[in-house]
């Protein structure tokens, strides 16, 4: 079911051959090739080699919300990150299948309006509906059915094509869910001869793992990611089996229940997580990949 319909076009990135030919031309020897540079534009590295590394441009995120948002309130829920990034581009795309204005919480409507808000993918189950969805979730007799992903997917990727390169995708709760099919789905085309992932890596927020059993990632990906889960999250017992969607994650928990956190500090420790694995040196091993 991750078997791509089309081949995207990618938007751009350095090839490692192109910032070596730079760094010569510049004689920019004692400057680290980064992971970051390859999403960069010929003219961003010439000027970060010309100011002998020290004009950089921002990080850029791919930013994806929970079921029943959209993007103004992802750019809300990010807005502590984007600070602590120095000032990082972020790009929030809105899901495809208007959510219900009943199932969105009063508190997002008093802060945000009468929407319209958006999931990514419809979601169905065999469970007893008196159960409440925690209980249906997390038991593995309760079978789950997904539509739409694949035009979830699909919609990711012209986001990407249309405003990337990105160095990663941030993503919350649904959103979390495509991060990672995205991600088994481009891997999967790379492994066949097409285009793998243009990003570099996952930060994913109060994740859980695809419920769907058509969507079998029983191998983990060989893909860099950072888990951040809420210690009080109902989900957070189960959310915490995504890491093992992933061959090597790094893990985060804060205080907080199903959301981003509340303090200031823990955006400090995800920006710190997430530029260690972007500005890596080319070539060094990430977390999430061996």
């Amino acid at each position: 079911l991750l078997t791509p319909p089309r081949q995207p076009n990618m938007a751009p990135s350095l090839s490692l051959a192109t910032l070596r030919e730079l760094q010569e031309e510049f004689h920019a020897d004692d400057i680290v090739l980064t992971e970051n540079m390859r999403c960069w534009s010929e003219a961003e590295a010439r000027a970060h080699f010309e100011s002998g590394g020290t004009a950089s441009p921002p990080l850029r995120l791919l930013c994806l919300h929970g079921g029943g948002a959209n993007a103004t309130v992802m750019r809300h829920q990010i807005r502590h990150l984007q600070r602590a990034l120095g000032g990082a581009v972020c790009e929030c795309v809105d899901g495809g299948r208007e959510w219900p204005l009943e199932r969105v919480p009063q508190i997002i409507r008093q802060m945000f309006g009468q929407g319209p808000y958006f999931g990514w993918y419809g979601v169905a189950d065999d469970g007893d509906p008196a159960r409440n969805f925690v209980d249906r979730v997390s038991d593995a007799s309760v079978a789950f059915t997904y539509t739409d992903v694949e035009a979830a997917l699909d919609r990711v990727e012209a986001a990407i094509d249309e405003r990337g390169p990105f160095d990663a995708i941030c993503a919350f709760s649904q959103g979390a869910v495509v991060a990672t099919l995205l991600t088994a789905r481009a891997l999967a085309r790379e492994r066949a001869g097409g285009a793998g992932p243009s990003w570099r890596h996952n930060l994913l927020v109060c994740g859980i793992p695809p419920r769907d059993a058509r969507y079998d990632l029983s191998t983990p990906l060989e893909f860099p990611a950072t888990l951040v889960h809420g210690a009080q999250d109902e989900l957070a017992p189960y959310g915490r089996r995504l890491a093992e969607c992933y061959a090597a994650p790094r893990t985060l928990e804060h205080p907080d229940g199903h959301r981003f956190p509340a303090a200031a500090g823990w955006y400090t420790e995800m920006a710190a997580a997430l530029s260690a694995e972007l500005r890596r040196p080319i070539g060094e091993r990430a977390v999430g990949s061996k």
